[in-house]
């Protein structure tokens, strides 16, 4: 079942901070901003902190910790395969804080219809 308070914490997280937001990377250290991970990473980071067992796939730990199936993960995890509004929003963004918004209203989409609506899956 999906996990809409811990996606509200991951909305929370990437607005407080847009510099340590990036769909490219599920974790990675930057110089300078610390960690920076992906919607999967910080809904894996959020709910378990950041002992991930090395061998587990990004998207499966991703999903496994928002309650979805890994399907549905690979629509929400990679930008691209996002509905076409809010991937053109996301390319056209200039910065980490735009960039962050519109990851953050496609949040609000799957926590207000409770699913990730346009994944095959679904």
């Amino acid at each position: 079942m999906l996990d809409t308070e811990l996606l509200l914490k991951v909305k929370e997280q990437i607005l407080r901070e847009p510099e340590r937001f990036d769909m490219d990377d599920f974790a990675i250290q930057r110089e300078g901003c610390g960690t920076v991970c992906c919607i999967a990473g910080w809904a894996y980071w959020l709910k378990h902190g950041f002992h991930m067992h090395a061998n587990m796939p990004h998207f499966k730990a991703g999903a496994d910790a928002i309650g979805i199936d890994e399907g549905s993960a690979g629509d929400l995890f990679e930008y691209g395969l996002w509905p076409a509004e809010w991937v053109d929003l996301y390319d056209e963004a200039d910065d980490d804080a735009e960039r962050a918004a519109v990851a953050a209203s496609l949040i609000d989409e799957v926590v207000k219809r409770k699913s990730v609506w346009w994944a095959p899956n679904e």
